[in-house]
């Protein structure tokens, strides 16, 4: 046995210090006697000092005395001498691709059974120096060869799967290549639920765990901007049915379909979601596979999260609630230097170079739309009825007590008159600005009244504030590039944990979780899908490739501590103590101490 720290073993000299404390403590027992008459008179005990002394050293006293020189020859790091299985450079390469975070049978992800075997391989190889790799779309050197086990294990236990997509073999060969250098037959080990094919590497699968994906989700709007239709793609790639739920949420609705799917079935699927604008969608299915990430998908249509709307004049709240009941809104006050999307003016008169998107309420625009006195209505006239800022309403709801005769500019159309042919609903397209008016005072009508308000409201929004609509549906994978061109400079982005990413971002950013990220720019809040890939739920194959032959194994010297079984043996002989000290083995203790007692040694020698 070799002490790699020999001092260590002066540790055992605090034995004097146990001896010494041990014997200062008092030793009187008590014990129950019939009559104290009984012992009057009796003389001292008439053994001699060094057989007291004899009778007072516990077995107490002894096991703590071994705890202690237990401790003291662990701290020295015993070794002994052995010999293992040698290879001249051994390449650990850890999948840590998505589908690895799948639970398998044991309860265990694939990943933490990948890290397992990886330990055993370091224990199989203790002489070789070793390396590992981190293998998915962003391949990372975790340690070069090495032979520093320790180091090795803490990286280990601190590797993650990560939520990208497989990586490049042809990457993967490359690097094993810089790694390896000029070690002559090295052994490189590549576990994974997928087969790489890499020349020279031996492939371990990782299986197990069945999986329910939905494997595509995206959004488009509807042509006359009243709705959404939400496109899905499932996967059922376990060998039983699944009856599940599929539901389309914008974070305040949803849309849902029951789905049954048979075993090995991809169904596609298509939902409706009027009303909705966005711009988050989330689809999810309830299922309880093993590999819950591909369960939600996330997407965002390229808008602001939120409308700012300046407001000029009287605030009216059944106005500004049927705005927001058409998506988030943010207020911002007429004397505030901010860019808008909408203008809403109520019962005021409008600054005549005014521009963009506006909405008129009982008020004027100077050059365009002039009011006069309110006058009495006997009827009003729908004169557009197709008319999209019509659409889901029914004007025949509608009653108005008054409404100013208006003189507006002949480019417009009106799309609901009063008996008298003015305007009651007007819109007007110029060259910088966009208009449309709502004639009558709407607190001498019924509009705040009736259920088709909000729905006029929200087709004015849709008409004043129109969005893009991406040309065919995005779908944004966890460590691609996503490029923020066309939102304005950026001022900070958020991740779906809720932390800052930055507080100045680039123009570019590679998420690194699938959710919804939070970009803030000069233009407004902006929301940013992205997903773990699909490729990612399809499940691994079965078929596991063989070990390399002909590789070259040899024997080496080498050190094996034996301070971890020392350390057991004396957290064992510390419970042992517990044991004697609080009396919980009182027939164990009077064994051992009629058995190993000094006395009864000295006794059986006679």
């Amino acid at each position: 046995m070799i002490l790699q720290a020999p001092a260590a073993l002066s540790l055992i000299s605090l034995a004097g210090g146990i001896v010494f404390l041990y014997f200062l403590r008092a030793h009187n027992r008590t014990y129950d006697v019939p009559a104290l008459f009984l012992w009057e008179g009796l003389t001292e005990d008439p053994r001699t000092r060094a057989a007291r002394v004899r009778v007072r050293i516990d077995l107490l006293l002894i096991v703590q005395i071994m705890i202690l020189a237990l401790v003291s020859l662990a701290m020295a790091q015993p070794q002994r001498l052995s010999t293992a299985v040698h290879v001249q450079g051994l390449v650990i390469v850890l999948d840590a691709s998505a589908s690895m975070r799948a639970i398998t049978p044991s309860g265990a992800s694939r990943y933490e059974l990948a890290r397992a075997q990886a330990e055993d391989l370091m224990g199989k190889y203790p002489t070789s120096p070793t390396a590992i790799i981190s293998y998915c779309a962003h391949l990372q050197i975790l340690s070069e060869l090495t032979r520093d086990r320790d180091r090795l294990r803490g990286i280990l236990s601190s590797s993650k799967a990560t939520w990208y997509g497989d990586g490049d073999p042809k990457e993967l060969d490359a690097v094993l290549s810089s790694v390896i250098g000029n070690y002559e037959q090295p052994m490189v080990i590549i576990l994974t639920d997928h087969s790489e094919r890499i020349a020279g590497a031996e492939e371990r699968l990782i299986l197990g765990g069945q999986n329910v994906a939905i494997t595509s989700f995206s959004i488009r709007e509807d042509e006359d901007m009243t709705g959404v239709r939400a496109f899905a793609r499932l996967s059922n790639f376990t060998d039983e049915y699944v009856d599940t739920k599929l539901r389309v949420s914008d974070g305040s609705r949803e849309v849902s379909l029951p789905v049954l799917l048979a075993p090995g079935q991809e169904q596609s699927f298509v939902l409706p979601f009027s009303g909705s604008l966005g711009p988050i969608f989330t689809a999810s299915i309830a299922s309880s596979d093993d590999l819950a990430a591909d369960n939600t998908r996330y997407f965002s249509l390229p808008r602001p999260i939120e409308r700012r709307v300046r407001w000029i004049g009287e605030r009216n709240q059944y106005i500004e609630a049927a705005l927001r009941a058409s998506g988030p809104i943010k207020i911002v006050a007429d004397d505030e230097n901010e860019a808008v999307d909408l203008t809403v003016i109520y019962d005021e008169t409008a600054p005549k170079d005014l521009v963009g998107s506006i909405l008129l309420v009982h008020a004027s625009l100077p050059g365009s739309i002039l009011l006069g006195e309110d006058l009495e209505l006997a009827s009003l006239r729908v004169a557009l009825p197709d008319d999209g800022l019509l659409a889901g309403v029914d004007p025949s709801d509608f009653r108005v007590a008054a409404a100013p005769a208006v003189i507006a500019d002949p480019a417009g159309e009106t799309i609901i008159t009063a008996s008298t042919d003015s305007p009651i609903l007007y819109r007007l397209n110029q060259e910088n600005r966009s208009i449309v008016l709502i004639a009558p005072d709407i607190m001498r009508t019924n509009l705040p009244l009736t259920i088709d308000f909000p729905v006029l409201v929200r087709n004015i929004l849709a008409y004043l504030t129109p969005r893009p609509t991406p040309p065919s549906p995005t779908w944004t994978n966890v460590g691609d590039p996503l490029s923020l061109k066309g939102y304005g400079n950026p001022t900070s982005l958020t991740a779906p944990d809720g932390k800052t990413l930055a507080t100045e971002v680039q123009r570019t950013f590679i998420p690194q979780a699938p959710g919804i990220y939070i970009l803030k720019t000069t233009k407004g809040t902006f929301p940013l899908a992205a997903n773990i890939p699909a490729s990612e739920s399809i499940p691994a194959p079965t078929a596991q490739t063989e070990a390399l032959e002909g590789r070259t194994l040899h024997s080496e010297a080498t050190m094996v501590p034996l301070w971890p079984q020392i350390v057991l043996l004396a957290l064992l002989l510390c419970v042992l103590e517990a044991a004697l000290y609080y009396g919980w083995g009182s027939p164990l203790r009077g064994f051992l101490l009629r058995g190993f007692s000094l006395r009864g040694f000295a006794r059986r020698k006679r």
